[in-house]
């Protein structure tokens, strides 16, 4: 279930949860919103991360002042200038619904424009946003849980989609464990494809299908507040690969829901630190454009082609290649997969080490 179903499903649940500050008010403005799935998914999301500062300040951020709202934009962490500008303007827009309902001034919405100037400085000094496979390992061996190291092993090797739709999807039925082949096979959906996968995510996959009970909070002692008084649930055998939890109401032998795969997710980042692996950057997005760059090193290494040789035909036939498992990435796929990345994350001595 994605985000957007979740609401039109789940909306009085949403309220009751208490998901977002002043709730009530929140869920009118993504109700007017969830025609455009990308800003009804933006805000949701944004709802989610500002409710703490909220709470904090014991005001809606249509009370926020300037310097609270560069706060809010820092504190989502932009990647580009252009990023940047996008959740200033989605803010804005926030901002004026509120003023024109009545709630705030319109003293803020202008303030909060000229934000716009300044995108550059919400950019961090010196980032990382994408990470090598042997630090993925790193990751997935912190994981208590199976169903959770799967989530960045699949993601990697190119099972993503749309709003996670190829995750949640993913059936044992679909992976050939013979022949490390993995067929992306889902109804009405025009990136259907058969993708060949390592051992290591075929043993992960076996792992994640075979666990019966979840273990909350990757299994650090919390407080009880925190999620829930109890430290594991059972899980439901229903097909797929990513299982839900008997807990709460759930549709039966559906697959899990968008925001239960983001909770999970966040969680570890929560619970875990690594000293070569900037959590911030530690996002779905980013872990799959890793993938795509690891998958173009062990391209070029596989045709022996020396990394100081490497023109741009080269590249542009590891685009082609990467293109046919990475169907997600950008049009320019040579932002993401070049010869810097590769080099930073797999050269060694002048040799790729993938």
């Amino acid at each position: 279930m994605t985000n957007l179903e979740n609401f039109e499903t789940n909306k009085q649940k949403l309220l009751d949860d208490d998901l977002f500050y002043n709730a009530e008010y929140k869920l009118d403005f993504l109700d007017k919103h969830k025609t455009k799935t990308q800003d009804f998914n933006f805000y949701y999301r944004l709802f989610i991360n500002v409710k703490e500062k909220e709470e904090s300040l014991g005001r809606d951020m249509y009370d926020f002042s300037r310097r609270d709202i560069e706060d809010v934009v820092s504190g989502m962490h932009p990647s580009t200038s252009s990023a940047a500008a996008k959740i200033i303007a989605m803010i804005k827009r926030y901002l004026t619904h509120a003023a024109q309902d009545g709630e705030k001034s319109s003293n803020i919405v202008h303030q909060v424009g000229k934000l716009t100037d300044m995108a550059n400085s919400f950019l961090p000094s010196n980032p990382k946003f994408y990470v090598s496979e042997a630090e993925l390992q790193l990751l997935e061996d912190s994981c208590m849980n199976p169903q959770d190291a799967f989530i960045f092993r699949a993601i990697f090797e190119g099972v993503l989609g749309a709003e996670m739709t190829e995750l949640r999807n993913l059936k044992m039925s679909d992976i050939d464990i013979h022949q490390n082949l993995v067929s992306i096979n889902i109804a009405d959906y025009n990136k259907n494809r058969t993708i060949r996968v390592t051992e290591r995510f075929i043993d992960m996959a076996v792992k994640a299908y075979e666990q019966k009970v979840y273990i909350l909070n990757n299994g650090e002692d919390v407080s009880e507040n925190f999620m829930r008084a109890n430290t594991e649930y059972e899980l439901e055998d229903s097909g797929y690969i990513m299982k839900k939890s008997h807990i709460g109401r759930m549709i039966k032998d559906a697959p899990i829901t968008t925001p239960t795969l983001y909770k999970r997710f966040n969680n570890i980042k929560a619970f875990q630190s690594f000293e070569t692996i900037d959590k911030y950057y530690l996002k779905f997005n980013n872990i799959y454009k890793s993938g795509a760059i690891w998958y173009g090193a062990r391209y070029i290494e596989e045709k022996q082609i020396a990394i100081k040789k490497l023109t741009d035909d080269h590249m542009k036939e590891v685009a082609r290649h990467v293109k046919n498992v990475y169907q997600d990435l950008p049009v320019d796929i040579k932002k993401i997969v070049n010869v810097e990345n590769i080099e930073e994350l797999y050269v060694e001595k002048g040799k790729i080490i993938s």
